[in-house]
C-alpha cells in the first residue's frame, strides 16, 4: 500500500513562476512534483552551491521559518 503525506512550503511567487518556466507545467504542484522527483533521480543532487543557495541566504523568511533553517 502506498501512503502519502501532504505537505506545504512557503517560496516567493517569482520562484514558483521560474519553476513553472522551467518544469514546463502549468500548475504549481505539478511543478513541484516535476522538481522533486528529478532531484530525487538526478545524480547531481545535493551539490548545489552558488546561485540558488547565495540568494536563498539573503532573502527573509518569516520568523518562525528563520528560526528552523538557522
Amino acid at each position: 500500500m502506498v501512503r502519502f503525506k501532504i505537505v506545504q512550503v512557503v517560496l516567493e511567487e517569482e520562484v514558483i513562476k521560474e519553476l513553472k518556466e522551467k518544469t514546463g507545467e502549468k500548475t504549481t504542484k505539478d511543478a513541484l512534483l516535476k522538481a522533486v522527483l528529478h532531484y530525487l533521480d538526478c545524480p547531481e543532487a545535493g551539490n548545489e552551491k552558488g546561485k540558488f543557495i547565495a540568494n536563498r541566504k539573503k532573502r527573509r523568511l518569516p520568523p518562525h521559518l528563520a528560526k528552523l533553517i538557522e
